[in-house]
C-alpha cells in the first residue's frame, strides 16, 4: 500500500510541478525561500555528517568484531561480523543482540571460553563507540564533544 501510493504521488506531482512551483514562488516571499533553502541545505550538511560518523563507527565495530571472532576461531569471521554490524546498525538494536545471547549457548554447551570471549568483544565494542561516539559525531556536526554525548545520553534516555 505504501510503496503505491508513494508513486502515484510521486507521479502526480512531477506532473504538475510547474505549476507548484509557481504556486509556491507567488505565495512564498524570495526572502523566505532563500531561508528555507538555507536551512534544507544545513539540514542536509548535518544528515550526511551524522551519516559519516556512523559509518566511521560500523567499520570500527566490524574491525573488533572480525578480529575477535578470528581470535575465537569463529568460520566465516568477516561474513559474521557484516551480519552483526548490520544488525548494530538497526534502531534498539546493537551487537548485544547478537552477542550475548550466542555467549548464553556457548555457555549452556559449557564452552566458557568462547562465552568469555564473546561477551569480551561486546564489552570492548561498547567500550569503544562509548569513548569515540561523542567525538565523531561532534566533529563532523561541528559540536563540542560535551554537549554531544549530553544529547546521546538525553536521547537514549
Amino acid at each position: 500500500m505504501s510503496l503505491g501510493t508513494w508513486m502515484l504521488a510521486s507521479f502526480m506531482i512531477s506532473a504538475r510541478l510547474p505549476r507548484i512551483r509557481r504556486w509556491i514562488r507567488e505565495k512564498i516571499s524570495s526572502d523566505r525561500m532563500r531561508k528555507a533553502l538555507e536551512g534544507l541545505a544545513r539540514i542536509k550538511g548535518l544528515l550526511l555528517g551524522w551519516a559519516k560518523a556512523q559509518l566511521k563507527l560500523m567499520g570500527l565495530t566490524w574491525v573488533i568484531l572480525t578480529l575477535g571472532l578470528v581470535l575465537l576461531r569463529i568460520p566465516y569471521a568477516p561474513i559474521w561480523s557484516s551480519f552483526i554490524v548490520l544488525l548494530d546498525a538497526l534502531p534498539v538494536l546493537g551487537t548485544g543482540t547478537a552477542l550475548l545471547p550466542w555467549s548464553l549457548v556457548c555457555f549452556l554447551q559449557r564452552d566458557n571460553g568462547r562465552a568469555i570471549g564473546l561477551v569480551g568483544i561486546y564489552v570492548a565494542i561498547s567500550l569503544s563507540r562509548s569513548i569515540l561516539e561523542p567525538k565523531l559525531v561532534g566533529k563532523h556536526l561541528g559540536l563540542d564533544p560535551l554537549a554531544t554525548l549530553v544529547a546521546l545520553y538525553a536521547g537514549y534516555k
